[in-house]
């Protein structure tokens, strides 16, 4: 029995069934970035400055004219109204009556003489007046702040650049205006370049640098990372990096105690992700190669496929729903089955309660609770799925027995 109630709250722990299902296409050309401000209304970006919107989950999209030529590799909305596109050679724009009218913007101020940047990615929307982005020339990186909505930029210093200070920055996300992570590599004491925290709550006058564990990510000679952060607090963030050049990746969880001291837990993951989004208690998930979810801080993972295997760069308004768009210029919409729905229908239907009563009738509780049985027909105390659990399928289904 206590063998049988252990496989239950495994089975329980893992989060609700979800899939990725494709919308209506964006684009023909590429996209690269996308930004979710609720259920229906996300915007999506990618080559030759092409930014869409649909208000209508996807369903239709309509195209923006952002000024902008270059490849967009970032978008970021703080309301409906007020937001920012960037990419290549320094190209931004923003837009303060929700994408009918963009103004381009100078974000990066050259400080060592290189002129303009390779890329501004990501930018950050943080309010209305207030955005963040991370300007790169190879591996020099400056990181600029605007608080007038785009009118003027300015370089935040984040570094006193000594040796064993933070050096390049891959990627940073805004809580508020006043609270930004930032993911950066600096040398350890072992001479080798490994990932680092900053934060700061007070808009970048001040920097505490949040140490992380040595993984396989630290070596010897300079890297190159794709980043992802998902800020749950300003006391707690889960981060991510891959080495695009050597391989391996490492994901982190770090928080701060009420004593003020710094836990940081890593996993080894063998995927390549570009977007993350947690929530208090580790309910979370990660997009990239593939989808996965966790409903209790990485213990367990439910991994998904992408549509066609394409990499995604992904958004969720919320802890359920998500949009994500790729390379090929489609977009796909992340929703939640319906309890029960075991064939992947999007309802629950007689196959799902024929799939159901197979799996009872062997004997396999577990699989039949990961059918979402328990959702629909609770056992009655009994501790088991029976045959009548499964005629409230039928029942749901308007089938018979």
């Amino acid at each position: 029995m206590r063998q049988s109630a252990l496989i239950l709250m495994l089975v329980l722990a893992l989060p609700a069934r979800a899939r990725w299902t494709p919308v209506t296409r964006p684009s023909t050309h590429g996209l690269s970035s996308v930004c979710a401000l609720s259920p229906s209304a996300v915007w999506a970006v990618g080559d030759g400055g092409q930014a869409f919107f649909t208000e209508d989950s996807g369903a239709s999209w309509s195209q923006q004219v952002t000024g902008i030529a270059d490849d967009l590799l970032s978008v970021s909305f703080a309301t409906p109204r007020a937001g920012w596109v960037s990419g290549v050679g320094g190209s931004a724009a923003g837009t303060q009556d929700g994408g009918g009218f963009w103004a381009r913007q100078v974000v990066a101020v050259d400080d060592y003489g290189l002129g303009a940047p390779d890329s501004v990615a990501p930018i950050a929307a943080a309010s209305a007046d207030t955005a963040w982005a991370v300007a790169r020339w190879s591996d020099v990186t400056a990181v600029c702040r605007t608080t007038d909505a785009g009118r003027n930029w300015v370089s935040v210093r984040y570094s006193n650049h000594s040796y064993f200070a933070p050096n390049t920055v891959y990627t940073l996300a805004a809580v508020s205006s006043q609270q930004v992570w930032l993911l950066a590599s600096r040398i350890d004491t072992a001479g080798n370049f490994g990932p680092v925290l900053l934060r700061t709550e007070n808009a970048g006058t001040d920097w505490e640098i949040v140490p992380l564990p040595a993984t396989q990510l630290n070596q010897p000679t300079s890297p190159h990372w794709e980043a992802a952060l998902a800020p749950v607090s300003a006391t707690e963030t889960w981060a991510y990096a891959r080495d695009a050049v050597r391989g391996g990746s490492a994901l982190f969880h770090v928080t701060r105690s009420a004593t003020g001291a710094w836990s940081a837990a890593s996993w080894d993951v063998n995927a390549g992700i570009r977007s993350m989004r947690f929530a208090a208690g580790g309910q979370g998930i990660l997009v990239g190669d593939a989808t996965s979810q966790t409903a209790d801080g990485f213990a367990t993972v439910r991994r998904t496929a992408n549509p066609g295997g394409l990499s995604l760069c992904a958004s969720f308004p919320s802890a359920t729903l998500g949009f994500g768009v790729a390379a090929d210029g489609s977009a796909c919409q992340w929703m939640p089955d319906a309890p029960g729905d075991a064939d992947g229908s999007g309802q629950v239907d007689l196959l799902d309660a024929v799939a159901a009563l197979r799996v009872v009738r062997s004997g396999g509780q577990t699989d039949a609770i990961t059918l979402g049985i328990l959702d629909l027909a609770p056992p009655g105390g009994n501790g088991q799925v029976t045959e009548a659990d499964v005629a409230a399928i039928l029942k749901t289904a308007g089938g018979t027995g």
